[in-house]
């Protein structure tokens, strides 16, 4: 038997289990899109500084021969790794030397949209297992594509933040079950302890005694049911005295003339007359 104590608390325990889990996984999304729009922001921001510098001061550079001139002007305005390629998505300049110059980067979806659609982003990982995050636009002299303009920056550190947030939201939200868990218990006591009370004032009853009365803490359905079975025991009680009286009177009523007719008896077994009588019959 599943006792009501169980019932309560795991019914508690399950409603703000799942309610924590969707407040916190709706914190968790809306967390990760503020830093991914964030930095996506930045990015293109400071991507769109570097085309126009490209298209306005620097286009006499030729992107192909001067590529290493061309990155030099356009680094410091970005902190993110810079690559420059040509329209066939080959690599022309990467500011880390993490890729062979002339190696293809088409492999990367941000890379081929960038250099057909005007714009690629892309979130993954690197072959190396870190998280980054890509965007490519195409470099134009008087509207006309030479090449494209790629930044990828690092994600570590901003999935540490994220992680170091959902730790302190996992916290919280432990914490939060742990208050639900003793608040339940504290408010199944509230309902078990008056049931057993009654339950126990009950087999009192079903034995005869109905002496005892219940206190009530509550006005509420609980402290209804006391004050009807505290009613009920003086009614019990009222009953078992009338009772008691009726059968005290019969009693006393019946005794009278029995005792009269023993003595009758009595007298008749051990007198004269009334004795032969008796006997002859």
């Amino acid at each position: 038997m599943i006792s009501i104590r169980t019932r309560l608390i795991g019914t508690y325990l399950l409603l703000i289990v799942l309610t924590v889990s969707l407040v916190e996984f709706g914190v968790y999304s809306l967390i990760n899109n503020y830093y991914m729009t964030n930095i996506s922001t930045i990015l293109k921001s400071e991507q769109d500084i570097c085309i126009d510098l490209y298209e306005q001061l620097y286009y006499n550079h030729d992107l192909y021969m001067e590529s290493d001139t061309v990155a030099d002007k356009l680094m410091g305005y970005t902190d993110a790794q810079l690559h420059l390629l040509d329209l066939e998505g080959r690599l022309l300049f990467d500011s880390i030397n993490q890729y062979d110059r002339g190696g293809a980067l088409l492999t990367f979806p941000d890379v081929g949209n960038g250099i057909i659609t005007g714009m690629g982003l892309w979130q993954g990982e690197l072959d190396s297992g870190e998280p980054v995050y890509a965007i490519t636009q195409p470099l134009t002299i008087d509207d006309t594509p030479i090449g494209a303009i790629r930044f990828v920056t690092s994600l570590e550190e901003s999935y540490s933040v994220i992680n170091q947030l959902m730790v302190m939201l996992l916290l919280i939200g432990l914490g939060i079950v742990v208050a639900v868990f003793m608040v339940s218990l504290v408010m199944s006591n509230s309902i078990i302890k008056p049931l057993k009370l009654l339950a126990n004032h009950a087999k009192g009853i079903s034995k005869g005694d109905y002496s005892k009365r219940l206190v009530k803490s509550n006005n509420d359905e609980i402290g209804q049911l006391i004050d009807d079975l505290n009613h009920m025991s003086e009614e019990l009680a009222r009953t078992e005295q009338v009772k008691d009286q009726f059968i005290g009177s019969i009693s006393h009523e019946l005794r009278t003339p029995l005792t009269s007719i023993k003595g009758w008896i009595v007298t008749l077994r051990t007198g004269g007359g009334g004795g032969e009588i008796l006997k002859s019959k």
